[in-house]
């Protein structure tokens, strides 16, 4: 009963984790496009430049007012919410996207596809904490990251992922050879034994070739 129970939780738990991974793949892939929800234009900005068009206000009073209007719908740094979910929602989307190409893994059996994949996930990751936090340290510092910083960056991206295409590459070609080897074993079966002889020995060595059929 323990046990039983035990199996259910866990069971629970992966299920709970995958629901949650689904939904946030989904908002993160989404991320770049929501703030289309957003105004371009706070309501009180386009009414103060209404106003101040027809007239009605005098110049000072629409430079201070706008002044006043721009401190106050400022958001991270950005002009407005809109622009900031603009640029955050890039590296955002990236970021649960390499988590899903993280997840994918667990469907490949091929190793060096899967270790070039393991790469492409660390690049993609480095890339989108890079550029989130970016985009919160030039907000709470004012300044943006230092042009030995970004050196570093270009060096470490190009570098793993070289070694992310080394490695899917070389999966595709092991893939090649295995399928090269297969056709060569299954063919010299294929020519060199008749069923119509001896059915019992023919059946017994083709179970025997099928063992060493190279798999995936």
């Amino acid at each position: 009963m323990h046990q039983k129970w035990k199996i259910l939780v866990t069971e629970g738990i992966k299920n709970n984790f995958l629901y949650l991974f689904f939904i946030f793949s989904v908002l993160g892939a989404c991320a770049p496009f929501t703030h289309i929800f957003l105004p371009k234009k706070a309501a009180e900005k386009i009414e103060l430049e209404n106003s101040y068009n027809e007239g009605s206000i005098s110049k000072d009073y629409y430079l201070t007012k706008r002044k006043e209007l721009k401190d106050k719908y400022k958001f991270a740094g950005f002009t407005n919410a809109r622009r900031f979910m603009f640029a955050f929602g890039f590296p955002l989307a990236l970021f649960f996207c390499s988590l899903t190409l993280l997840y994918s893994t667990k469907f490949i059996n091929d190793k060096s596809a899967k270790k070039g994949i393991y790469f492409a996930f660390y690049c993609f990751q480095f890339t989108s904490i890079y550029f989130m936090g970016w985009i919160l340290w030039s907000y709470k510092k004012e300044s943006d990251f230092s042009i030995e910083f970004y050196y570093l960056a270009l060096i470490l991206v190009s570098v793993i992922i070289s070694i992310s295409n080394f490695y899917i590459i070389n999966g595709r070609l092991s893939l090649k050879e295995r399928l090269l080897l297969n056709i060569r074993l299954l063919t010299r079966f294929i020519v060199t034994n008749k069923p119509e002889e001896n059915k019992e020995e023919y059946v017994k060595r083709y179970v025997e070739t099928f063992k060493k059929l190279k798999k995936n």
